[in-house]
């Protein structure tokens, strides 16, 4: 029934998806269908499943590890460019979970790092940089990266990067 009520219009509002997430977040396998969803391959699924995906870890909502797994194996399917900010801003967000698959997620963030979207880009700076200080291995790469978006002419990715520099 989820992913019906995620696939099933092309577009669905912001108070749709939060009635979605108030009416299905308490069901035992929630987050399993959110992962099947960012990794179906559906840009709809994507979009609407990552989404719901990232309010339920803001929200504190444990993500198991086999769903993350899940998620992870699908990173370099995802192609909706809403879907990718979201799952860059949970990697941004959440650095525990980069510690399953650095390598996997790494190449992920490489790839939204020149997406043609700024904002797809300026998240994955941010989620980079938390790569960067969580496993040293990255560290190099993320100051590379932060110093080439640091010439990235989209307000937006310099936003972002005002906001890491913030950033205690």
């Amino acid at each position: 029934m989820l992913l019906d009520d995620l696939e099933g219009r092309s577009r669905i509002t912001m108070p749709e998806l939060r009635a979605i997430y108030q009416r299905e977040a308490g069901r035992g396998n929630f987050t399993r269908v959110l992962a099947e969803a960012v990794a179906s391959g559906s840009r709809q699924l994507e979009r609407n499943g990552a989404w719901l995906l990232r309010k339920w870890v803001d929200d504190g909502g444990p993500l198991p590890a086999g769903e993350w797994e899940l998620i992870v194996d699908g990173l370099a399917g995802v192609m909706d460019w809403v879907a990718r900010i979201e799952l860059c801003r949970i990697a941004a967000a959440h650095p525990a979970l980069l510690a399953s698959a650095p390598a996997e997620i790494a190449a992920f963030l490489r790839a939204s790092a020149d997406d043609p979207n700024p904002f797809v880009r300026a998240w994955a700076l941010t989620a980079f940089h938390v790569l960067g200080q969580s496993h040293p291995a990255y560290r190099a790469e993320a100051r590379r990266r932060l110093a080439k978006g640091r010439k990235d002419p989209a307000k937006s990715v310099q936003a972002r990067l005002r906001q890491l520099a913030l950033a205690p």
